[in-house]
């Protein structure tokens, strides 16, 4: 799309933001379904609520861009710049970000299902409340990341960076952490069940277990009622955990055993 059309459309744009509640509306909404914007100098562009459908953005310049509440989904956005931008409640479902620069980006509570963000960087983002189920995240930096509450059910990390980021309240059932980095990381209250965490670095990471341990249970996936009994009997050997477990949760023996914790 020539830069000339494209402004008209953003000019209309910004006129329809201006006076969509008016009694009299003018302007018109942005719908750039499937458009080839491709390298497109969009930075610090008003694109709220705008549609982007399937757009190609790919390598364009978003910087600073406002695209709060936008409809990205399916958009290619592979090495696009978006540092900064306002993503908060856009739609990104199976977007691709591929290697996009999103440091400090504003993606809260914005849909990424099924999104590929393969080795984008994320280094400060906002992602909270985040619905990441499912996406792509092998070998992105989330360094500092706020992903409290975001859901990365099923979601590939493999050797992603995850160096004090703020994962407290998130669901990560079934997640693949094998080879991240953890390291410094606030997993209070987050549900790893089933999660692979071969590999990974966890050190400094709050866990939110106190002993030894409990600690290593909870990093195989443990029932939270054998952590509690572990940190409420911290003296306690695997020997008695299993004692305990036979009275109270048989079932956690065929656990544990197929797991190699117990013989």
């Amino acid at each position: 799309m020539n830069p000339a059309k494209l402004n008209k459309i953003l000019a209309a744009h910004a006129l329809w933001l201006e006076t969509r509640y008016s009694a009299e509306t003018k302007g018109e909404r942005a719908y750039l379904q499937g458009a080839d914007l491709r390298g497109a100098n969009l930075r610090g562009a008003n694109l709220q609520d705008a549609d982007l459908l399937g757009a190609n953005l790919l390598g364009a310049n978003l910087l600073d861009a406002n695209l709060l509440g936008a409809n990205l989904r399916g958009a290619n956005l592979q090495d696009a710049n978006l540092g900064g931008a306002n993503l908060l409640g856009a739609n990104l479902q199976d977007a691709n970000l591929g290697g996009a620069d999103l440091r400090g980006a504003n993606l809260q509570d914005a849909n990424l299902r099924g999104a590929d963000l393969t080795g984008a960087n994320l280094r400060g983002a906002n992602l909270r409340g985040a619905n990441l189920r499912g996406a792509n995240l092998r070998g992105a930096d989330l360094r500092g990341a706020n992903l409290r509450c975001a859901d990365l059910t099923g979601a590939n990390l493999r050797c992603a960076d995850l160096t004090g980021a703020n994962l407290r309240g998130a669901y990560l059932q079934g997640a693949d952490l094998t080879g991240a980095n953890l390291r410094g990381a606030n997993l209070l209250g987050a549900d790893l069940t089933g999660a692979n965490l071969r590999g990974a670095n966890l050190l400094g990471a709050d866990l939110g277990v106190k002993s030894p341990l409990s600690r290593m249970l909870w990093l195989l996936g443990a029932c939270p009622e054998s952590l509690a009994w572990v940190d409420s009997n911290p003296d306690a050997s695997i020997a008695d955990l299993v004692t305990m477990a036979k009275e109270t949760h048989p079932d956690w023996i065929d656990w544990a055993r197929a797991r190699g914790i117990i013989p």
